[in-house]
C-alpha cells in the first residue's frame, strides 16, 4: 500500500521510487534480461540497416543511444513490466 506522500509525489512526478524494492539478484536478473534482448534487437536493425555500427564494439547503453538516434522502437519490448517470476511480489500477488 502506497502511503498519502507517495501517492503525491507519484501523481506530481508520473513516477515513484522505491528504494530496494528489487534485490541484487532480482536486478541483476532483470539486466542480464534486457541486455539480452536489446542485443537480439540490434543484431536485427544492424542487418536491415538502420544502424550502422557493427554490435560487437558496442556495450548496452551505446545500442541503446544509436538504436533511439535512428528511431528504431525499443522502448516497448525494453517496457518497465517485471520479467519472469519477478512479477509477483513478497507478499504472492501479481504487482501489474
Amino acid at each position: 500500500m502506497l502511503s498519502p506522500d507517495q501517492q503525491n509525489a507519484f501523481e506530481q512526478n508520473g513516477y515513484l521510487v522505491v528504494p530496494d524494492v528489487l534485490t541484487s539478484q532480482e536486478l541483476a536478473h532483470i539486466q542480464s534480461e534486457y541486455a539480452q534482448l536489446l542485443e537480439g534487437l540490434y543484431h536485427k536493425w544492424f542487418k536491415e540497416g538502420r544502424v550502422k555500427t557493427a554490435p560487437e564494439t558496442l556495450d548496452f547503453w551505446q545500442k541503446l543511444a544509436l538504436s533511439y538516434e535512428a528511431g528504431c522502437d525499443w522502448f516497448q519490448p525494453l517496457d518497465i513490466s517485471l520479467p519472469g517470476d519477478l512479477g509477483e511480489c513478497a507478499c504472492g500477488e501479481r504487482i501489474w
